[in-house]
């Protein structure tokens, strides 16, 4: 499993170094909220332009775009998406 932290406001992906192999979807629909409360706690919540973006390599087809925080209504535009899934295949 592949993840990054995307900044929707500048449209730039921010890929994690770290390897996530063996993580499942549902482990990552898991980590949202916890990753959600870390930074509450930290005293540094997201605000509603970043999201956690998820992809496993070809030839799977599993991309997820998490929201973490109140996101502004229509923000996942059509071009947003695309524009999230060219950046995400292209790592």
């Amino acid at each position: 499993m592949n993840l990054a932290y995307y900044d929707a406001k500048s449209r730039h992906m921010h890929p994690n170094r770290e390897s996530f192999d063996g993580m499942t979807p549902d482990d990552v629909r898991q980590f949202v909220p916890l990753l959600q409360l870390h930074a509450i706690e930290e005293g540094d919540p997201f605000d509603g332009f970043d999201l956690l973006i998820a992809w496993e390599d070809s030839p799977s087809t599993f991309l997820s775009v998490f929201t973490l925080g109140d996101a502004p209504p229509g923000l996942l535009t059509k071009d947003l998406l695309d524009t999230i899934l060219t950046q995400a295949r292209a790592q």
